[in-house]
């Protein structure tokens, strides 16, 4: 897919900077998604949200997101990743490098159960700093959007995930050390 200005979307994502690149960029598959969630988090310096009813493996367990996720978890001592997953039997079951790295730094990353309304929520976002998101309507299909730069879009989503996250409980099972 190309974007309006006719560059290809890969090369979009890869130079899009949080906080400065302001433009909705359509996301239509999986490796977009991909590398859009590595690209936010790999520029994150003090939040990372994220809302996700699995923690799609083929997003989230993926080498560069990983490794971007740890890099801000030790960048600051002020830095947090907030995770809320709906799912846990079924993370747990096939395994997932997020949980384990959530386990090793636990001072900075959390993942947490939404409360049962909440679980129903078919969405999957990102949000980061403030500033960038990226936002799929049904966490099923890879449709969506990310943009590095828009603080009240950004805002709003914070704000839902916020509400989700006072009214949720830390997972027991994500919390189990398999010793």
């Amino acid at each position: 897919m190309r974007t309006q200005d006719s560059k290809p979307v890969i090369e979009v994502i890869n130079s899009g900077i949080v906080g400065e690149t302001g433009a909705i960029i359509e996301l239509e598959n999986r490796a977009e998604n991909a590398l859009a969630t590595a690209c936010l988090a790999k520029q994150a310096r003090r939040c990372l949200y994220i809302y996700s009813r699995n923690l799609d493996p083929t997003i989230f367990d993926k080498i560069e997101f990983i490794t971007a996720a740890k890099k801000i978890a030790l960048y600051s001592r002020f830095a947090h990743i907030r995770i809320l997953a709906a799912d846990s039997k079924r993370i747990m079951q096939r395994g997932h490098r997020l949980v384990t790295l959530a386990r090793t730094l636990s001072s900075c990353i959390e993942i947490r159960r939404p409360e049962k309304q909440f679980r129903s929520l078919r969405q999957t976002f990102i949000t980061v700093d403030g500033q960038g998101y990226l936002y799929r309507r049904d966490s099923e299909r890879y449709e969506g959007v990310i943009d590095f730069n828009d603080p009240r879009e950004t805002r709003e989503l914070d704000k839902l995930f916020t509400d989700i996250w006072q009214r949720s409980q830390v997972d027991p099972e994500m919390r189990k050390l398999n010793i």
